[in-house]
């Protein structure tokens, strides 16, 4: 559900195929319609056809209803555990010969077409591909090097780390408050909150920004909230709003498998219900937080819908996404490409890096780590 989601809201390949390509079928989907209508009509919001509304409502529509669908799925379950330490020993069923050869070669050349597109990136941000022609002839460290040189590029990455940190600080305080009501406290309301906690991850970015973009124009007119004005607040709200789900259900999932009796528990000996939050509750779940918040972290500094949509307003607020965008519309000057691959080498490091830390603190949370 999720892969159909954000295949659905993508809007960075679209972008990047019409800075390669041009005009062609990349752009006859709904995202991209909607942002280039958004786009000619910067500073003129009257001139978008009223269809281009409806087309957003249908992306919204169809996105909410599959997660909707999924929600109740997973909410038909229960995670919870009593107990905390041991490591996990399952009975693992080896295959043979035959099934670990055939095995190994479908998960290889699954994994190999897979990173086609990574492995085009490197090579171009390593050598002079975007220059030579055809096949790139020598290998440079020329393009990575302007990620600690040029100005432009260093003040987008300061951008992206600026505007993400703050989100994520947002994102783990409400994400850590909500799961905590919605997973302990009987209270009315509490599965609309849930929802309206999570569904931020049904809804297509395109339509945040352009949602911000309308309101805060319009509301904050003149004002630091103006996003013609600083666009960078806007974008601190969007990147709360729009990755909350990955720190609220982090934490959420780490309240499910700690069993309620614990705090209970701590309760019935007279402790408070903040310090048995703190002391309890808190170090129990600490490595969801920490899972949560990294992996917030970098997918804003890799949000790409409402980086470009409103950094256009005020490039020189705009992070690296939205610094990457113009990089491939101005391919036509010489390299100026393989400086946009070596800024996806620099989030694509940052994500396997998060990825991997997160994966390393789930996989050793059963096993005894003091917590």
């Amino acid at each position: 559900a999720l892969v159909f989601i954000f295949s659905m809201e993508d809007l960075g390949a679209p972008i990047g195929l019409s800075g390669a390509f041009g005009e062609g079928l990349h752009q006859k989907i709904m995202s991209f319609y909607v942002y280039d209508e958004f786009r000619r009509g910067i500073g003129t919001i009257e001139q978008v056809h009223p269809s281009i509304y409806a087309i957003a409502v249908l992306m919204l529509t169809i996105a909410i209803i599959i997660f909707l669908m999924i929600k109740k799925y997973v909410s038909m379950r229960s995670y919870a555990m009593l107990s905390k330490g041991g490591r996990w020993s399952p009975r693992v069923r080896r295959l043979g010969l035959k099934g670990s050869i055939a095995a190994t070669i479908f998960l290889l050349m699954v994994s190999i077409s897979a990173s086609f597109p990574q492995i085009g990136v490197v090579i171009l941000a390593l050598t002079n591909w975007a220059i030579s022609g055809t096949l790139p002839t020598r290998f440079t460290l020329e393009f990575l090097s302007q990620l600690a040189m040029k100005r432009d590029v260093i003040q987008s990455i300061t951008n992206s780390l600026f505007y993400s940190s703050i989100a994520t600080f947002f994102m783990v305080l409400v994400g850590t408050s909500a799961a905590y009501v919605i997973s302990r406290r009987k209270i009315p309301g509490r599965d609309a909150l849930d929802v309206l906690v999570t569904m931020p991850v049904a809804i297509p970015g395109i339509i945040v920004a352009v949602g911000y973009l309308l309101f805060f124009a319009t509301t904050f007119s003149l004002t630091p909230l103006d996003p013609f004005i600083n666009p960078g607040l806007l974008l601190i709200f969007s990147y709360s709003v729009r990755r909350l789900p990955f720190s609220a259900r982090s934490i959420f999932a780490g309240f499910q498998q700690v069993h309620v009796s614990l705090e209970e528990a701590a309760l019935n000996l007279g402790a408070s219900r903040v310090r048995t939050f703190f002391t309890i509750a808190i170090p129990l779940i600490i490595t969801n937080v920490l899972s949560g918040s990294l992996l917030s972290l970098v997918y804003s500094m890799n949000e790409v819908s409402t980086s470009i949509t409103l950094s256009n307003l005020n490039p020189s607020q705009g992070p690296i996404t939205y610094y990457m965008s113009r990089v491939i519309y101005a391919s036509g000057a010489v390299g100026t490409v393989s400086v946009a691959a070596a800024l996806g080498i620099l989030l694509m490091i940052a994500q396997v890096i998060s990825i991997s830390i997160s994966n390393y603190i789930f996989k050793q949370k059963v096993a005894f780590l003091g917590v």
